[in-house]
């Protein structure tokens, strides 16, 4: 890879044809990862790809959902719950309240890189079945969450539920992904991250990944990747490689270290994380 040109800590976007005119310090070859961060790197990778894949085919499920069931077979419908299998993901449409709450629809999604509408398989549940205990206590977990009121940003946020095993914790992460339906928008951050207890029933604790960040895409230019600044982690978390992931772009994080001094890390679209090192603002130290 070509040498990056780093502006500083700041929150924005590269745009390929303008990037080169900006006051720089220049970045170059990637570096190991340090032994203590080793660990919370792959955990962040491998949390924040399941993310996508969890999101992705709830997506694509939906579309799917929305074009073959008729209107009126879908009033009522209240949301959704994603299981993952080994081959994929099957995704239950759920209708009703509380414990009356019945799956009336479900849909498989192949785990395989942009899966098509073709792909997804559809099942009518007539007449519609009762949760399985894994559905019932990921909605349990979900609807938890919605009842604390959390604060977004202002915009609809996509939900995911991962089990906090993925994390070497107990009990549930429900993610609520912040999103856009704008093709000229750019969802920089504003993910939420929920550790609610086994049972489903008790929040634990409230994370924000990011701050609320939407970018325009200016027009008749390429985004040649995002940039993102935080005093508040380490190195990326699950939420900034969701970010990469999902929006199709190298992610460049700077995490501060100090007066004038950073660590710089890419997140590539595959959601590889890599520690690019240490930066210092030009005139410091």
């Amino acid at each position: 890879m070509a040498p990056m040109r780093w502006g500083g800590l700041l929150v924005g976007t590269v745009l390929s044809a303008c990037a080169a005119s900006q006051p720089t310090t220049t970045v170059t070859a990637v570096r190991p990862t340090p032994e203590e961060y080793r660990a919370g790197v792959e955990r962040s990778v491998r949390l924040g790809r399941e993310i996508a894949a969890q999101d992705a085919a709830s997506a694509l499920a939906s579309d799917v959902f929305q074009a073959r069931v008729p209107a009126a077979a879908r009033t009522g419908t209240r949301g959704w719950v994603a299981l993952p299998r080994p081959d994929g993901w099957t995704v239950a449409f759920v209708s009703g309240e509380g414990e009356s709450e019945r799956v009336s629809c479900e849909l498989d999604v192949p785990r395989q890189d942009r899966p098509d509408a073709s792909q997804v398989t559809l099942r009518r549940m007539d007449p519609p079945r009762a949760l399985a205990p894994d559905e019932a206590v990921r909605r349990r977990a979900l609807q938890t969450v919605a009842r604390s009121s959390p604060r977004g940003c202002g915009r609809p946020m996509n939900p995911v539920v991962l089990p906090a095993s993925d994390a070497g914790q107990e009990g549930w992460f429900v993610y609520l992904l912040n999103s856009t339906s704008d093709p000229k928008e750019l969802v920089v951050g504003g993910h939420l991250r929920f550790h609610v207890s086994q049972d489903g029933l008790r929040i634990d604790e409230t994370l924000e990944l990011s701050k609320c960040q939407i970018q325009p895409r200016a027009p008749g230019e390429q985004t040649g990747g995002l940039v993102l600044g935080t005093p508040f982690f380490q190195y990326p978390n699950e939420g900034h490689v969701f970010t990469a992931i999902s929006q199709k772009l190298p992610l460049f994080l700077g995490t501060k270290l100090g007066p004038g001094r950073s660590e710089l890390w890419q997140v590539t679209p595959s959601g590889e994380v890599q520690d690019r090192g240490e930066v210092r603002a030009p005139g410091s130290g």
